[in-house]
């Protein structure tokens, strides 16, 4: 067991297991031809937790294990028994991810995959969560591996300074944008312009603690860049005798190996690779293009708007507000001193 040891080995180790974790998924999905084993944000999760050697998110195995099966459940009881307009449906799921995370008090970002993909592929079939089920599950088995064999580190759980009144204030002014920004995607039904991943940086790029804000250029990088590869290696699929198999565990390595050189592994990327695996071909090119995009608007929108960097509390409208309570409270003390 020397070699792991070596940063560069156990380094390959937790970026092979991620290719073959994907091989794995593309050719259950050929096998069977079932595209509910694209499990888009599975890829997200490995990159999370076996490539990156430290855990990005604040939650633990067991609440990870039941918000993606919570989420998925959802979802596809939105879809089946809510037959309203889809804005409401994403809404709603948007909402969803919101209490999910104020509960279990989490930074887990990536449910928002369970909750919205099913929603924005209008899909409600119940392999979805049985699916889920069997991913996450050997997800956390491997992680759990890797813990003890030292090839990944624990992580904290739990939120250290949670408030609920100002994380409450925190995804009320959220649900506002995001409902902004979800009306011509969902009117239109152009899902291009705010497929999961892109929702999942939204919510990472609000969060002002998050490693993501600090570094904007570098996520745009990857999170543009990421919808290109998948696409490329796609269109391959497409126009060449290469098979699925092949291209798509091609697709995921170029993506480990971006990561690599920008020197920031972003794991929401890798479901902006999977992604086009599951579109149809025949709009396919559009994809890159709307992603980067929308990618924009989701991006430096939280990046503007909650600009606070103190915890508590995070946003500046809500420091504004504060100050000038206080400001108030002075005038009349000083009031009935005179």
């Amino acid at each position: 067991m020397r070699y792991l040891e070596h940063r560069f080995f156990r380094k390959m180790i937790r970026y092979g297991s991620v290719v073959v974790f994907g091989f794995i998924m593309i050719l259950l999905s050929q096998l069977t031809g079932l595209h509910e084993f694209m499990f888009p944000e599975g890829i997200s999760v490995v990159l999370g937790v076996w490539a990156i050697e430290k855990q990005p998110w604040r939650v633990n195995k067991v609440q990870l294990f039941f918000m993606m099966i919570i989420g998925s459940i959802c979802a596809v009881c939105i879809v089946k028994y809510l037959p309203i307009p889809l804005i409401f449906q994403v809404l709603i799921g948007f909402i969803l991810v919101g209490i999910s995370l104020l509960v279990t008090k989490t930074s887990f970002a990536p449910v928002v995959s369970a909750f919205m993909l099913p929603i924005l592929l209008q899909s409600d079939s119940w392999l979805f969560p049985l699916l889920v089920i069997g991913y996450i599950g050997i997800i956390i088995a491997i992680q759990t591996l890797y813990q003890k064999t030292g090839l990944t580190q624990k992580t904290v759980s739990s939120h250290t300074s949670f408030q609920w009144k100002n994380e409450l204030f925190h995804w009320c002014i959220l649900l506002i944008i995001f409902s902004v920004l979800s009306i011509y995607p969902t009117v239109t039904h152009s899902i291009y312009f705010m497929v999961p991943p892109l929702i999942i940086t939204f919510v990472e790029m609000a969060e002002v603690t998050s490693p993501a804000r600090k570094r904007p250029l570098k996520v745009y990088a990857i999170m543009a860049l990421a919808p290109w590869i998948g696409t490329a290696w796609r269109f391959l699929s497409v126009y060449t005798p290469i098979p699925t198999y092949i291209t798509f565990p091609c697709a995921l390595v170029c993506l480990c190996i971006l990561m690599e050189l920008i020197q920031f592994p972003f794991a929401a990327a890798g479901s902006l690779v999977t992604l086009p695996f599951l579109f149809s071909a025949e709009t396919l090119i559009w994809y890159p293009v709307q992603s980067m995009i929308g990618l924009i608007f989701f991006m430096v929108l939280p990046i503007l708007i909650f600009r606070n960097k103190t915890n508590p509390p995070k946003h500046r409208i809500y420091s504004l507000h504060k100050k000038h309570v206080a400001s108030l409270k002075e005038d009349t003390s000083i009031h009935y001193k005179l």
